[in-house]
């Protein structure tokens, strides 16, 4: 059996040439989140559905009866990841911010 092949991070300033305003803003302002769902779960926690009307990103929270989030989890529109680059550094996160700037000037 041959090793599994592991895809390589295309460069930084390639992804965002190709990166949607969306994401962009996302990424580097943060989402806006409005509340898109809610229901009650078995045994009386709340599941609250977050929905980020930017980017289609959701967020799940799981909130119990004193109003305390006890979970979170998110799922993000497809190509919102950028594959291969795992968790974005300090120096990276300033060139998507600067590149976020630069469209808007």
């Amino acid at each position: 059996m041959s090793p599994k092949r592991v895809e390589s991070a295309p460069p930084l300033k390639k992804v965002i040439e190709n990166y949607p305003d969306a994401f962009l803003f996302c990424r580097t302002i943060g989402h806006r989140w409005a509340a898109s769902t809610a229901h009650v779960r078995e045994g009386g926690r709340i599941e609250r559905v977050l929905a980020c009307d930017q980017c289609e990103a959701r967020r799940t929270q799981v909130i119990d009866s004193n109003g305390f989030i006890v979970g979170s989890s998110y799922a993000y529109a497809k190509h919102f990841a950028i594959n291969g680059m795992g968790r974005l550094n300090a120096s990276s996160r300033a060139e998507l911010r600067l590149a976020g700037v630069r469209r808007v000037l």
